[in-house]
């Protein structure tokens, strides 16, 4: 969203928040319009730059028309990433087309490459379009109702299972192989690959814990990590709730790992694998694991 298009949300959304206040009974008539003012500062000091929040214009290129707007911030805490709605409108004249549920569509991709884990949303409790809106959307997951509406928040799920390896390895196998940032690269490991596996010795194999190393796969990390440091990665989440794993070789043998944890285990491979985070992006975006959220998107 532009400055333009910046200012004219604001000079709609404005009074229609402090009017939706007015009628949820948690405003008084003649103190609406400047309180709603002050929270539409308190949120966005920087306009539509500002850190953590993002604002589009929705545009129908085949109408050549503007349809609506969206906003939505990211809420972090350290067991899940939120994206937030705080405003989602598709005008008088576009209502009624699907536009809406598209919006809703395309918020989850860009919230899930953001880094989001569920998408929340607030809805007055006489707000009935809204309320259908979301009923229609199926937005709703769990719900908290309260006296002014409904807190609604809905929870995305993250599946990964995968070698990391540095871009020099040489991979003389037919596994598929996606480029990632920071020089980094994933071979994915759906069921149906780790069973498409060359048969191995059985042998030691040192990570027991590690849910789906198998005898083929521990052969296979062995060979390529004679040259460059691999990593073994598994994560399962719903909800900002879950699991991840990571072990690391180099050599063909085992030097860290494997650790388990809610949060932590991937980024510390990762880091040994040469990546680094930067202010607003930990190794795990910085490499672009963040890309898909189901394990088979990988393979498209």
């Amino acid at each position: 969203m532009d400055v333009g298009a910046f200012t004219r949300f604001l000079a709609h959304a404005v009074p229609e928040y402090a009017a939706e206040k007015v009628r949820s009974g948690q405003w008084r008539p003649e103190e609406a319009h400047a309180r709603s003012e002050r929270e539409f500062q308190d949120l966005l000091p920087q306009g539509p730059d500002t850190p953590d929040n993002v604002l589009y214009t929705l545009h129908d290129p085949h109408e050549d028309a503007d349809v609506g707007v969206l906003w939505y911030a990211l809420q972090r805490t350290a067991l899940a990433t939120t994206a937030f709605i705080y405003e989602v409108e598709v005008f008088e004249p576009y209502r009624r087309r699907g536009y809406a549920t598209q919006a809703f569509t395309l918020l989850e991709a860009d919230a899930a490459a953001r880094g989001a884990t569920r998408i929340g949303l607030h809805v007055f409790g006489h707000n009935t379009a809204a309320r259908a809106l979301v009923r229609e959307t199926r937005i709703p997951r769990h719900q908290h109702q309260h006296a002014q509406g409904t807190e609604v928040a809905r929870l995305m799920g993250y599946h990964l299972r995968g070698l990391l390896l540095p871009a020099g390895v040489a991979l003389s196998t037919d596994l598929p192989v996606v480029t990632l940032n920071q020089g980094i690269r994933l071979i994915p490991l759906p069921d149906d690959v780790l069973d498409a596996l060359p048969a191995a010795p059985t042998g030691d194999i040192e990570t027991k814990t590690l849910t789906h190393l198998t005898a083929p796969l521990a052969a296979l990390i062995t060979h390529l990590s004679q040259t460059e440091r691999v990593a073994y990665v598994e994560a399962e989440y719903f909800g900002g709730a879950g699991t991840q794993a990571a072990a690391v070789w180099d050599g063909g043998r085992l030097i860290w790992g494997p650790e388990h944890g809610q949060l932590g285990p991937i980024n510390h491979a990762l880091r040994l694998l040469g990546v680094r985070r930067v202010p607003g992006q930990d190794e795990f975006e910085r490499a672009g694991l963040n890309r898909h959220r189901r394990l088979e998107d990988w393979l498209d």
